[in-house]
């Protein structure tokens, strides 16, 4: 008797498990077919294009009066909050600080692991614009050998 009920758990949960794969495979078959959800929320009131960014919800502003208050930082203070006093001290102390700033804040980071571009001018105008500017068409080639 002990046994048969160990058998019919066993079953069961065999059973379960067989199931519960099923329905995985069913919602990985199902989650290329549904349309991503829309990031573009159309225009504000001077025709700029409002974008939704899905990982922080956080919606386009081009209006500087939504902007909340803030102080940008002394360049001649170090983040320890002793001054700069020297040259030396801004190169090897205050200008990585403003720089990885910039990276972290501003311009973001290249992945270590990102292809190689290499950039070629295509094409050269010297009379641009009626003369006032030089335009050069280039073409970016990325990855090795290509």
């Amino acid at each position: 008797m002990a046994r048969s009920i160990i058998v019919i758990a066993g079953a069961l949960l065999l059973t379960f498990n067989f199931l519960a794969g099923i329905k995985a495979q069913d919602k990985a078959k199902q989650d290329p077919q549904e349309k991503p959800k829309s990031t573009n929320l159309g225009k504000d009131k001077d025709g700029n294009p409002l974008r939704l960014a899905t990982k922080t919800g956080h919606v386009s502003n081009y209006d500087e009066s939504k902007v909340k208050p803030y102080t940008l930082p002394d360049p001649l203070v170090l983040q320890s909050g002793q001054p700069v006093m020297d040259a030396d001290t801004w190169i090897k102390k205050r200008r990585p600080e403003i720089l990885k700033l910039f990276q972290t804040e501003i311009f973001g980071r290249v992945p270590e692991n990102a292809p190689k571009v290499k950039w070629e001018v295509a094409a050269t105008e010297p009379s641009a614009m009626n003369g006032t500017a030089i335009l050069k068409r280039l073409v970016g080639k990325i990855g090795e050998g290509r």
